[in-house]
């Protein structure tokens, strides 16, 4: 619809489904998880496919669901929900349990993380446009901050972004906007002269919470345009359809 966003001073990056392709990705978490969980927990194999779609992987066509959680949601939803699937075949367990399993996952999955990071290559494009006119630009994540580093290392980005805050510093989920008033602090930015670029409708809330100037949603992860639609006016289906006019 030929939006326009003006003077524009910085810009917050989601990671999954905007920077990275989120299925290949995410996909190898998730059976990493589930493989775990069910052999700590004794657990019958055939519960195997129902566990990884309880946190968003569709194993017949290794596809994220478009629902979630993984990648839209905080990671403490994701664990609830696994919780909720673990409870529902009589497996009792608590969030710390789950929460230092992901932990675990997470530190194998860092071993072999750069075989199943494959860049988005619109975005990898329009953030050296960005950082080469000086915009100030930060990485909000639902990941942890150590694998949006291994990320940004891996497609050689690193020294475009001057923040990167993880899901796991300890800050309010995205929904909340902390992370983005956050980012804006640190960058020393005004929210209003930010915006953020993600792919869910997360981003979208983040950006109306934490007074943003507003929010482009692509569709290059799990959500398909139509459906971005109804949260945000500034949708795209790729990000090599933003053009930047200094």
């Amino acid at each position: 619809n030929n939006f326009v966003l003006d003077s524009i001073k910085g810009v917050i990056f989601d990671k999954d489904g905007t920077i990275t392709d989120s299925h290949k990705y995410w996909s190898k978490i998730i059976k990493m998880r589930s493989g775990l969980i069910i052999t700590r927990n004794n657990i019958n194999r055939k519960h195997y496919p129902d566990l990884c779609k309880s946190m968003g992987l569709n194993i017949k066509t290794n596809k994220l669901l478009p629902v979630g959680p993984i990648a839209l949601k905080s990671r403490a939803e994701v664990i609830n929900n696994v919780l909720l699937f673990l409870k529902s075949i009589n497996y009792s367990q608590n969030f710390n349990s789950i929460d230092n399993l992901f932990i675990e996952v997470n530190n194998d999955f860092s071993k072999i993380s750069s075989d199943y990071i494959k860049p988005i290559e619109p975005c990898i494009n329009l953030i050296h446009k960005l950082h080469q006119l000086k915009v100030k630009l930060s990485i909000v994540t639902s990941d942890t901050t150590q694998n949006a580093e291994l990320v940004c290392d891996k497609l050689q980005i690193s020294s475009c972004f001057d923040f990167i805050i993880g899901g796991d510093q300890k800050i309010k989920n995205k929904s909340s906007g902390e992370p983005a008033i956050h980012a804006c602090r640190l960058m020393n930015l005004d929210t209003t002269d930010t915006i953020c670029i993600g792919d869910a409708p997360m981003d979208f809330e983040m950006s109306e919470n934490a007074n943003l100037k507003g929010s482009i949603l692509v569709e290059s992860g799990q959500i398909p345009l139509k459906n971005l639609l109804n949260y945000s006016k500034y949708c795209v289906r790729s990000l090599s359809e933003i053009k930047i006019e200094n």
